[in-house]
């Protein structure tokens, strides 16, 4: 018995799957914000560390920005968190208060006490330390560093996160540099007289070194105004510095910063970023970075029994 077959029909609808359903689009489909899971507890050892940096005024001082800027380094976002936290606890209601815009835009916010108003100038500063820092340590660690430090204070201080978020979104960018092969202010105050050497030395690594640092780096993000002060901006660039290891582009920051931070805020800074990376097993040999004079070695370690901060 022969069979007929029938025309294929499945051609014409591989060709036009869709015209047996409506032409009308499918409404859009949003999905709940998967919040990540929260911060681990901070381990003893770190607890142990911040004891060690004894930071007494944290709202004002360049200690936890620039903490934060070597953690973002080691990839330990949760860390920064962490710090945050114990620093926010130890902020006082009188007496204490940076220099600058930050925190004159706080304390325009009404109804925030006094700790309150100090606690949201803290985490301000650490975020944009961490932000300034991305050209130097890293764009991805600093978008993963950034968006937990974002998450957890969304969980655990939802008042605070409203107003940083607020603050933040009313800073303005930096004016625009229109000339990208002369250098910008905050170059030349931190270079100074060796602002041509300096400059040679990176047109001979690679032409388009020096416009880049102009422009990319100098202009439009270490000259953030509002937050951080230009001397604190300085600080960062040393910061990161030595956090990545490269103990030349450290030591020409630490001379730079010299022009705009005095002595002793160098020093803490510098004490500060390298216990933290001693405390991680990352820090430069120290004879590597023998222009840091009056900067003490960190001889606590994180145990074997506590997650290692991934670098």
């Amino acid at each position: 018995m022969s069979l007929t077959l029938l025309p294929r029909r499945l051609p014409l609808l591989r060709a036009n799957p869709f015209r047996l359903y409506s032409t009308s689009p499918a409404p859009p489909t949003t999905r709940p914000r998967r919040m990540p899971k929260p911060v681990d507890p901070p381990p003893p050892s770190f607890l142990a560390l911040l004891d060690f940096l004894a930071v007494p005024k944290p709202a004002e001082s360049a200690v936890p920005p620039l903490v934060a800027v070597a953690l973002s380094h080691l990839n330990a976002p949760g860390l920064i968190a962490n710090a945050l936290d114990y620093w926010a606890e130890c902020v006082e209601e009188k007496g204490q208060g940076g220099e600058g815009k930050a925190l004159e835009v706080v304390r325009a916010r009404e109804g925030l006490s006094g700790k309150e108003a100090k606690q949201i100038e803290l985490a301000l500063r650490m975020r944009e330390a961490v932000f300034m820092s991305w050209p130097l340590v890293g764009f991805p660690k600093t978008i993963v560093s950034l968006s937990t430090l974002s998450y957890h204070l969304e969980r655990t201080s939802p008042t605070l996160s409203s107003h940083l978020t607020s603050i933040e979104r009313s800073l303005s960018p930096p004016p625009a540099h229109a000339d990208p092969t002369s250098p910008p202010p905050l170059w030349n105050a931190v270079y100074s007289a060796h602002s041509p050497a300096v400059t040679a030395h990176l047109s001979h690594a690679h032409p388009s070194l020096p416009s880049s640092a102009f422009q990319h780096i100098y202009a439009s993000i270490l000259s953030r105004p509002g937050v951080l002060a230009p001397e604190e901006a300085s600080l960062l660039a040393f910061a990161s510095c030595l956090a990545v290891g490269t103990p030349a582009q450290a030591k020409g920051h630490w001379v730079g910063s010299g022009n705009l931070a005095g002595p002793e805020r160098r020093r803490e800074v510098a004490q500060a970023v390298y216990a933290v990376n001693q405390w991680a097993g990352a820090a430069v040999p120290r004879d590597q970075v023998p222009f840091m004079e009056g900067v003490e070695d960190y001889k606590g370690r994180w145990t074997e029994r506590e997650q290692k901060p991934r670098l």
